[in-house]
C-alpha cells in the first residue's frame, strides 16, 4: 500500500540528501511582525529630535534688521528660505535613507508590518524634527521686536516648505525597496 503523496523538500535531491544546508525560512508570526512594526515606529520616532536639533544647528541663520519695531530682512528673502528648508530636507533625506537600510537589514525576517512602521515612523519623526528645529535657538521676530531689540538679530529656523516632510518616508522607503529588489535580484542571480 502507498503513503499518502508529501510535497518534497525543494533543499533536498531524490535521494533524500540535502543539497543546501540553508535552513528553510519561515514566516514571523502575525504577532511578531506588528510588534516589529511598531519598534520601527517607537525607534524612527525618536529620532526625529536629535535631527532637529542638527538642523537648527547646521542650517544657516536668518538675519533681520529692527529699527523702531520695523523689521527688515538681511539678504535675499527667496535665497535664506531656499536654504534652511533644504537643509531640513537634506537632513531628513539622510535619516530616513538610514532607518531604510537599518530596516531592511533587520526586517528581513519580518513582514509587511516593518514597511508600514518605516512609514508612519518617517511621517512623525518628520514632524518631531520640525517642532524641534522650529523652538530651538532664538525666537521670531515678533518676540525679538517685542522684547524691545533693535539693531541684527538672528532669528529662529522655520520651515516654509511643510511638503519636505515627506522626504523622511519617502527616502526610507525608496531605500528599503531598493535594498529588497537588489536582494532577490542577487538570489535569482544564484540559482
Amino acid at each position: 500500500m502507498t503513503s499518502p503523496w508529501v510535497s518534497p523538500d525543494a533543499r533536498e535531491s531524490a535521494g533524500g540528501t540535502p543539497l543546501s544546508s540553508a535552513p528553510l525560512r519561515t514566516s514571523p508570526s502575525w504577532w511578531k511582525d506588528v510588534w516589529a512594526g511598531m519598534l520601527t515606529v517607537a525607534v524612527t520616532v525618536l529620532v526625529g529630535a536629535p535631527v532637529g536639533l542638527m538642523w537648527a544647528a547646521l542650517a544657516p541663520p536668518v538675519t533681520v534688521r529692527i529699527a523702531s519695531g520695523d523689521v527688515e530682512l538681511i539678504g535675499s528673502p527667496g535665497d535664506l528660505f531656499i536654504a534652511v528648508d533644504g537643509y531640513y530636507l537634506a537632513a531628513v533625506l539622510v535619516a530616513g535613507a538610514v532607518g531604510g537600510v537599518l530596516s531592511w537589514w533587520w526586517a528581513s525576517a519580518h513582514g509587511p508590518a516593518v514597511v508600514l512602521g518605516l512609514t508612519v515612523g518617517g511621517l512623525a519623526a518628520a514632524w518631531v524634527a520640525m517642532v524641534v528645529g522650529n523652538l530651538v535657538g532664538n525666537g521670531t521676530a515678533a518676540e525679538l521686536v517685542a522684547a524691545g531689540a533693535s539693531g541684527p538679530q538672528q532669528v529662529a529656523v522655520r520651515l516654509r516648505a511643510t511638503s519636505a516632510l515627506l522626504g523622511w518616508p519617502i527616502a526610507a522607503l525608496l531605500t528599503h525597496l531598493v535594498l529588497t529588489a537588489l536582494r532577490r535580484t542577487g538570489r535569482g542571480a544564484q540559482a
